[in-house]
């Protein structure tokens, strides 16, 4: 009889010790949820956000929009690429995109293919560009295809980043090398001092249809200050009517090194 009690005593003592264990592994992973777990769980509209947590969650980030692409004539076997960018998200902007340029033939064909990357800021559209390309032959069609995108949340309001056009002469000249330019002077709104901003000018006709395009760079352009520009192509653009071409100015906020505030230092900008 006694050793009957002696094993059931030993059982009993191994049950208890082995629902304590149990017990408290059940008690160390179901822990309580909260807004800081990284788990979209209690009722959050994302992970760890909503009105449950009393802050709003990011939106999401949905794909750039290619408005148009095309070729345009530049001369005997060259053309220009030009396409519209679009980016629907107001938060996050594009640090890096990557793509490529596919030329196919009249049969669908690839007879070449074209990379290259640029940057977008949030709620922007904008031009890309890759000129010159050469092309052998006709019927060419160009397909462009958006590869890696490195999103950054940045808020672009914060900034402030204005470069308004405030003057603007174009025409046909007669300069050796030369037979249409496009000259004006931008001005820098903003509280910071870039190291380069890129322009690009495109050249369109009353409806809207697009007949030249070029780019260039302006250096070490001060907060506050006016800066001279001049583009030009070596063949003449006549026979339609040039409406005043576009300028479109923008700064790679995304490269710290880009841009100093007038009165702090490069890491002043990272908080953006």
């Amino acid at each position: 009889m006694d050793r009957v009690i002696k094993r059931f005593t030993i059982v009993l003592i191994f049950l208890v010790i082995a629902a304590g264990v149990s017990y408290g592994i059940y008690a160390f992973v179901n822990v309580d949820p909260t807004c800081y777990d990284r788990v979209q769980n209690q009722g959050e509209e994302g992970v760890d956000c909503g009105a449950t947590c009393g802050n709003t969650c990011d939106p999401i980030v949905v794909p750039l929009e290619i408005v148009s692409q095309r070729l345009i004539a530049a001369g005997e076997s060259e053309y220009d690429f030009i396409a519209q960018i679009r980016n629907p998200n107001t938060s996050h902007g594009a640090a890096n995109v990557s793509y490529d340029i596919i030329l196919k033939d009249e049969n669908g064909a690839a007879v070449n293919t074209i990379r290259g990357t640029f940057y977008i800021l949030p709620v922007q559209t904008k031009y890309i560009v890759k000129t010159p390309i050469r092309i052998i032959g006709t019927g060419i069609t160009p397909e462009l295809i958006i590869k890696d995108v490195v999103w950054h949340k940045v808020n672009v309001a914060d900034l402030k980043i204005d470069f308004p056009l405030i003057g603007e002469q174009h025409g046909a000249v007669s300069v050796p090398g030369v037979r249409y330019q496009v000259e004006g002077t931008l001005s820098n709104k903003s509280d910071f001092d870039f190291d380069q901003v890129d322009v690009l000018v495109v050249v369109q006709d009353s409806v809207g249809e697009i007949h030249a395009v070029t780019s260039t760079t302006i250096n070490t352009f001060l907060s506050q200050s006016l800066r001279y520009f001049k583009v030009t192509w070596p063949d003449e653009i006549s026979g339609v009517e040039i409406t005043i071409p576009q300028v479109q100015a923008s700064t790679n906020v995304f490269n710290n090194s880009n841009f100093i505030r007038r009165y702090g230092t490069e890491e002043e900008f990272q908080r953006y």
